[in-house]
């Protein structure tokens, strides 16, 4: 299956998880975005503002706004890494998009520049397009993410005698705190 094709299949997918979430990460009844427009997408630095509204039959029209970054391997292009976060009041819901390879049963670990690495985030379930692991960060830590240079996400590959190498894949934080305020004001 070409590489196309499958993350057209995939976009469902992750905008199902998305839709998951409960409404007050969006806003109702003032639906609208700038200009009238259906749907928005800019960018800030390394990471992308993504809005959109939608319409159900009989129900008040909502607006969805993430910020998101997204990896690509350099010589295949392959994507390797997605963040997306949904901002929420006082936290976001965080949908991490990892390769396939690694050792689901270790999960993720997330570290900021060169501090500590947090508890272990387990993954979700994995996708044609990858495995996800979702977490819910708090106010602390998106204050954190404002004044920190680069998000480091710690994997380790799977193996069958369990000497998996561990890597890490490094997220820059340039533009995450303008990204994240737009999306929050998009989203009212």
């Amino acid at each position: 299956m070409k590489l196309t094709t499958m993350i057209l299949k995939a976009i469902p997918a992750i905008a199902a998880l998305l839709l998951a979430v409960p409404l007050s990460a969006s806003a109702e009844g003032n639906a609208t975005l700038p200009g009238g427009a259906s749907s928005v997408r800019e960018t800030y630095d390394d990471w992308m503002v993504s809005c959109a509204t939608s319409q159900e039959k009989d129900k008040p029209a909502t607006k969805i706004c993430t910020i998101a970054q997204e990896q690509a391997d350099a010589q295949s292009r392959r994507r390797v890494l997605l963040v997306q976060l949904l901002p929420g009041k006082g936290s976001a819901k965080a949908t991490l998009v990892l390769p396939f390879g690694l050792d689901i049963q270790k999960g993720v670990t997330l570290q900021l520049d060169d501090g500590k690495a947090g508890a272990a985030q387990r993954f979700l379930t994995c996708y044609e397009i990858g495995c996800v692991v979702e977490l819910t960060l708090d106010s602390a830590t998106l204050a954190s993410y404002n004044k920190g240079k680069q998000l480091k996400i710690n994997v380790t590959a799977a193996s069958t005698d369990g000497t998996g190498k561990e890597a890490s894949f490094a997220v820059s934080l340039k533009g995450f705190q303008t990204a994240y305020n737009r999306a929050v004001e998009l989203a009212k």
